[in-house]
């Protein structure tokens, strides 16, 4: 668009601000652009938004001692970024830079700081307590640098306490949590809304149990007094995903819980890119709502309400998302959607065999297995399952094997061999089985997940566009399903809600 207006005397300036554009939507580029483009015209406005980003990517740099950009950036006469070009050299940087707000504002001293460091939890208490004072000011160049706290809370969260609760997943409840035993309300809040991606399934539940033993006094509903409703979206949807949601609303007052409603569910419109991920969402907290005694009527008018908004405005997007949520709702109302299904949502797509068939008529299946204790069980389990000589014939390497049907349906299966998980050896044969088959050009049209939830991020990585039907057996599959999605949008799921067991997910 900018080059449409080449002949025009302000063409330079609009080109530069496209460029300012792009480089902003990559920020781990900026002082990589900036060394190319040091006089650019937005250089200080790239600058200040890279200090949000990563002040400690900046600090790094300067410890280069580069000329050119590193004059610019110390010459620069904003606080927050005079302050990181001091912090570069000092060796606890990476520690300090977080707390640049405080720092830069003299509210906070690098000696306070260090000492709170001597210990995990009062360190991370600091940043919580640092974000809280922060986050609600409603103007000012400091309300431009909470990111870095926010990335501090996720690594610390990460460092201090998820990786040590996942990592002790098999020992007893009270040396598991034993690092967070003596956290605060929001402390647990954070962690538990920060990590949503790295907690196992049972590390959540534990939290959330802790989280809930906090309100033995006050009711449940102060918890977003506490937090000012921060990441409140995270917090619901991740209950909604484990099951949650339903003990969640059963300790606050049905006015609160409507109040909820209505800031979880309203306009989910506004932003095209996340508005599908929002509306399903909002569909994962139905069941919860619905077990509350008085809400589901209240849900659904909210729904109706948001529905009939988006009408008057003529906002399709929102018709359609709220229209789709009205119907699936009444499904659930009804507990008895497989009658109502095809009347209330059109006719589904099935999945169709000959849709799963290759130019031989086989259907391919990929089943990956990891090399711990549970892995090896569930592994036998699964070679059980094919058993008789007449149906089905095994072969097998040292990394693998194959199963084929010998009547009715042709079916190959390939499985890799649970091996040694602490020398990574289940990962070596899952990525020769891949290998083999990308060498074939055998297409795996089914792929399943035998696993615990933390092997899930690698199993993804076998996922494939031409994948139409996905079975993730592991607690907590259920929070794959935009992972799968996003990358075989046409795959079919079957997955674990909150606990899996090895007698529900291997048959």
């Amino acid at each position: 668009m900018a080059a449409a207006f080449w002949q025009y005397k302000e063409s330079g300036l609009l080109s530069d601000i496209a460029i300012y554009k792009r480089v902003i939507s990559s920020p781990d580029y900026i002082l990589q652009f900036l060394e190319m483009y040091p006089g650019f015209r937005f250089a200080d406005s790239l600058l200040l938004f890279a200090v949000d980003y990563n002040p400690v990517k900046i600090a790094s740099y300067l410890q280069q001692d580069k000329p050119g950009l590193e004059v610019i950036i110390r010459n620069n006469k904003n606080i927050y970024l005079q302050n990181v070009a001091t912090l570069s050299k000092n060796p606890n940087a990476s520690e300090l830079l977080p707390f640049i707000l405080p720092l830069a504002e003299n509210s906070l001293t690098t000696e306070e700081i260090i000492e709170k460091r001597r210990d995990a939890t009062g360190y991370f208490q600091l940043l919580v307590n640092t974000l809280e004072k922060y986050r609600d000011r409603q103007a000012g160049a400091s309300n431009k640098y909470l990111n870095p706290l926010r990335k501090a809370i996720k690594e610390k969260s990460l460092s201090f306490f998820v990786n040590q609760i996942n990592e002790l997943h098999a020992s007893a409840e009270d040396i598991r949590f034993a690092s967070v035993r003596d956290l605060r309300l929001e402390d647990i809040y954070y962690i538990i809304t920060s990590c949503e991606d790295e907690l196992y399934t049972s590390s959540y539940l534990g939290l959330y149990k802790r989280l809930m033993d906090h309100f033995s006094t006050p009711s449940v509903d102060s918890l977003f007094n506490v937090v000012q409703y921060d990441n409140f979206s995270h917090f619901i949807r991740m209950a909604a995903n484990y099951n949650t949601l339903p003990d969640f609303l059963s300790c606050m007052p049905q006015e609160t819980a409507l109040g909820l409603l209505k800031r979880f569910i309203s306009h989910i419109e506004s932003d095209t890119h996340t508005g599908l991920e929002k509306a399903m969402d909002i569909a994962d907290s139905f069941a919860g709502f619905n077990s509350v005694p008085g809400i589901s009527l209240l849900f659904q008018n909210e729904l109706r309400s948001n529905f009939e908004r988006c009408q008057s405005g003529q906002l399709y997007f929102g018709m359609r998302l709220y229209g789709i949520l009205l119907k699936v709702f009444d499904l659930v109302k009804e507990k008895d959607p497989a009658k109502k299904l095809w009347s209330k949502l059109g006719n589904p797509d099935l999945l169709d065999r000959k849709e799963l068939q290759n130019k031989n008529g086989e259907i391919i299946q990929l089943v990956l297995f990891y090399g711990d204790e549970d892995g090896k069980a569930s592994f036998n389990n699964f070679l059980n399952l094919f058993k008789s000589p007449k149906e089905w014939v095994i072969s097998e390497n040292k990394l693998w094997v194959t199963i084929r049907s010998l009547s009715g349906q042709p079916i190959i299966i390939y499985a890799n061999l649970p091996l040694d998980e602490k020398k990574e050896m289940d990962l070596q044969a899952q990525d020769s089985l891949s290998f083999y088959l990308q060498q074939r050009s055998d297409d795996p049209v089914i792929l399943i997940h035998r696993g615990h939830s933390y092997h899930l991020r690698q199993t993804l990585k076998k996922l494939q566009p031409s994948v139409r039907l996905t079975i993730l057996g592991s607690c907590g599959g259920y929070n794959s399903i935009l992972s799968v999605a996003r990358i075989s949008p046409e795959a079919q799921i079957i997955v674990s809600k909150k606990m899996g067991s090895q007698f529900i997910n291997d048959p």
